[in-house]
C-alpha cells in the first residue's frame, strides 16, 4: 500500500497533491487506455482487407474470419459482385479510419498523463532514494548504499565491500548451506586449494568451505585459530551470507538476497496501474534500505569474530 510518507523538505500540501494526481490520472488512464485498445482493434479489423490472399488468412483469429465472411456474404446477397466488393472495401476503410482516429485521440490523452505522472514519479523516486540513503553510481548506473564510518563500506545489489585488515594474503570462505560458488583461481590467477584437510574441526568443515592460494596454507591456518573457528560456528549471520573474500585489506561479501530488478517507471500503454508504479519504487527503496542495513549489521559482527 502506497504510504507516501512525509520526507525531509516535504509538506502536507505536497503529499496531498501527489495523492490527488495519482487518483485523478489513474481514473483517466484506465478510461483512455480502454479507448486506445478499442481503437487498435478497429484499426486491425479494418486493415484485414486481404484475408483471402497471402498470409492474411493465417494471421487473424477464428472469430474474425467468421465475421469477415459473414459481412461479405451479406454484401453479396444484397448486391451484385462488383458493388458488394466495393461496399466491403469501403466498410473496412471506414472502420480502419475510425480506429486510427480513436488511436490518435486516446494517444494524445495518454501521452499527457504520462508526462504529468512522470514528473511526479521522478520527484517521488528521488526523495525515496534520498530517504533510504540510496545513490546511483555515475559510471555503471547501479544503485548502492555507503557506510563511510564503517570501513568505507559499500553495498551494491547482492554484495558488499569494505576495508578489512584480516592479515591473510587471500582467503575465500563459503557457507555450504547457502550453495556458495567459490572460484577456482585467486584474483591474481593462481590456483586455489582447499583447507578442508588442514582443519581438524569437523563441525567447521561441514559448515564452511575454505580456499586459499597454494603456498599460503600455513599463514591462513595461523589466522583460522580454534577460537576464531568456534566464533564463526556460533555466529548467527550465515543465513544472510553465501561467501566472502578477504584480500589486500578488504572484504567482499556476497549476500543470499539482492536488491531486486529494474524499476521501469511509468508506462501508460501498459495495463499496469500508475499507483502500482509508485508502489513498486517505494517497495524497492525500502527493500534496498533493509538489505543494506542487514549487510552493515553483518559486517559489524564480522569485525568482532574475524
Amino acid at each position: 500500500m502506497l504510504q507516501i510518507k512525509k520526507y525531509e523538505g516535504a509538506d502536507k500540501e505536497m503529499d496531498e497533491n501527489l495523492r490527488m494526481c495519482i487518483s485523478t490520472n489513474e481514473r483517466d488512464h484506465k478510461k483512455f487506455l480502454q479507448i486506445y485498445k478499442t481503437g487498435t482493434k478497429l484499426d486491425k479489423f479494418g486493415s484485414d482487407l486481404l484475408i483471402f490472399v497471402g498470409p492474411g488468412l493465417e494471421r487473424i483469429g477464428r472469430i474474425e474470419k467468421i465475421t469477415h465472411f459473414f459481412i461479405l456474404l451479406i454484401c453479396i446477397s444484397a448486391w451484385n459482385a462488383k458493388i458488394s466488393l466495393f461496399i466491403y472495401v469501403m466498410l473496412h476503410l471506414l472502420i480502419m479510419m475510425a480506429g486510427r482516429w480513436i488511436i490518435r485521440f486516446s494517444s494524445g490523452k495518454l501521452d499527457a498523463i504520462q508526462e504529468e505522472c512522470t514528473k511526479h514519479y521522478d520527484k517521488f523516486r528521488y526523495d525515496m532514494y534520498r530517504k533510504n540513503g540510496i545513490m546511483q553510481n555515475s559510471e555503471n548506473g547501479r544503485d548502492e548504499i555507503c557506510f563511510e564510518n564503517s570501513g568505507n563500506m559499500k553495498v551494491v545489489s547482492g554484495m558488499f565491500t569494505a576495508e578489512f585488515n584480516s592479515g591473510v594474503p587471500e582467503i575465500y570462505i563459503g557457507c555450504r548451506k547457502n550453495k556458495c560458488d567459490l572460484p577456482l583461481e585467486s584474483r591474481s590467477g593462481k590456483d586455489l586449494c582447499s583447507m578442508r584437510h588442514n582443519i581438524a574441526s569437523v563441525e567447521f568443515t561441514d559448515k564452511f568451505d575454505i580456499l586459499v592460494e597454494e603456498g599460503t596454507e600455513l599463514k591462513c591456518m595461523k589466522y583460522l585459530t580454534p577460537t576464531r573457528q568456534l566464533a564463526m560456528i556460533q555466529a548467527h549471520i550465515w543465513d544472510d551470507i553465501r561467501q566472502m573474500t578477504f584480500y589486500n585489506g578488504r572484504i567482499v561479501g556476497y549476500m543470499t538476497n539482492g536488491f531486486g530488478g529494474y524499476i521501469p517507471g511509468i508506462d501508460v500503454y501498459n495495463r499496469k496501474s500508475i499507483l502500482k508504479s509508485f508502489e513498486d519504487v517505494e517497495n524497492y527503496c525500502q527493500n534496498v534500505g533493509r538489505l543494506a542495513r542487514s549487510a552493515h549489521s553483518t559486517y559489524l559482527q564480522l569485525e568482532k569474530i574475524m
